[in-house]
């Protein structure tokens, strides 16, 4: 299954809370242009107020941060109950469902997929799943941000916001490669969690023959092994998702220097005010973090469709109808055998089932 299938199968999830996600949505746009209007508010305290000395507006522009502060707060709290909500909402059914077909699929699946392997795809992937989502959604306010400080930027000074972009194409290859990676190494670390869970499950249930053939040693050795494999497969699954980050910065930090060096030329033309040139490096100041959240969205949205991936992949395994033949060879009753209204029965010993007529 590609990525974008699965994609748009994990969304089709989400289609019956569209007016939820919708009004999230309108707050996620409110949060996310705070950082703009702050930007303009610096500019205009740099060049209208100080340099012109007005009283009035210096008076003014604290209770205008205060309140941009205190709308940001209460979006952002408002965003994070409805999205949460409606994850766990989806996230529930979709357990939900893959219990019902898991019961539903025929015992040579089941014999095939250790018990632990069912459990963890059941608790550990679909909580993954829910977890990596709820992630996404709340950082859904980066590229918001992002948007908001580049419209500032290009406000004060579209040549500049020109100059800083040239690095946006550039950050956007290792975010796209190392995502890739994050993927597949969530998905060997989703494995080796199912591993550690078989062989913990095996040893417990048979404590009995472990302890009576002394042999406590030797799960103890394979147990450390298979946790060490599930710690190293973590690890490298958490810096594949970190490591677009300094590469993030450093572009950042690229995009910064070059407008600093072209902004002091055009404020030395006197094309260019001195506040409008720092109010430009404050919105790049503050890109630096929705930048790094855009490869942070990326990655977990990965870890996403990986979990999303397993689940899907169980959910459409087709139960094998077994012949009267194959279940006898089985020792499973053929099918419609000792059943009342679908509900499979054995009769006790020397006698009818309970409640049935005597022949």
């Amino acid at each position: 299954m590609s990525s974008v299938s699965t994609a748009r199968r994990l969304a089709g999830r989400f289609r019956p809370h569209a007016g939820t996600l919708v009004l999230a949505t309108l707050l996620v746009v409110v949060t996310g242009a705070v950082p703009g209007a702050l930007v303009v508010l610096v500019q205009r305290l740099l060049d209208d107020v100080l340099v012109h000395r007005d009283v009035a507006m210096l008076n003014v522009l604290p209770f205008v941060i205060v309140g941009l502060y205190a709308l940001n707060g209460g979006a952002s709290y408002w965003r994070a109950h409805l999205t949460r909500n409606v994850t766990w909402s989806v996230v529930t059914e979709l357990r939900a469902d893959l219990h019902a077909h898991v019961l539903a699929l025929d015992l040579d699946w089941h014999q095939r997929t250790h018990s632990a392997a069912r459990v963890d795809l059941l608790v550990g992937e679909v909580d993954q799943l829910q977890q990596a989502v709820s992630a996404v959604v709340t950082a859904l306010q980066k590229p918001v941000s992002l948007i908001a400080l580049v419209a500032a930027a290009a406000w004060l000074d579209p040549v500049l916001a020109g100059v800083a972009a040239l690095v946006v194409p550039v950050a956007a290859w290792p975010i796209r490669v190392l995502g890739a990676r994050t993927r597949l190494r969530a998905r060997e670390a989703s494995e080796a969690r199912a591993s550690l869970a078989a062989m913990t499950q095996d040893t417990l249930a048979g404590i009995r023959v472990v302890q009576t053939n002394g042999a406590e040693a030797a799960r103890d050795a394979g147990f450390r092994g298979a946790s060490e494999t599930y710690r190293d497969a973590a690890v490298t699954a958490l810096l594949a998702q970190a490591s677009s980050s300094p590469i993030v910065e450093t572009l950042a930090a690229l995009g910064v220097a070059l407008a600093l060096w072209v902004g002091g030329q055009r404020v030395f033309a006197g094309h260019l005010e001195p506040g409008e040139l720092i109010a430009f490096l404050v919105a790049l100041g503050l890109l630096n973090e929705p930048l790094k959240g855009l490869a942070q969205v990326n990655g977990m949205l990965q870890r996403a469709l990986g979990s999303a991936e397993r689940i899907f992949a169980v959910l459409d395994t087709v139960p094998r109808v077994s012949t009267p033949a194959e279940a006898g060879a089985r020792g499973e009753a053929p099918p419609g055998a000792g059943t009342a209204s679908g509900v499979q029965g054995a009769a006790p010993p020397g006698g009818a089932l309970r409640g049935s007529a005597p022949p």
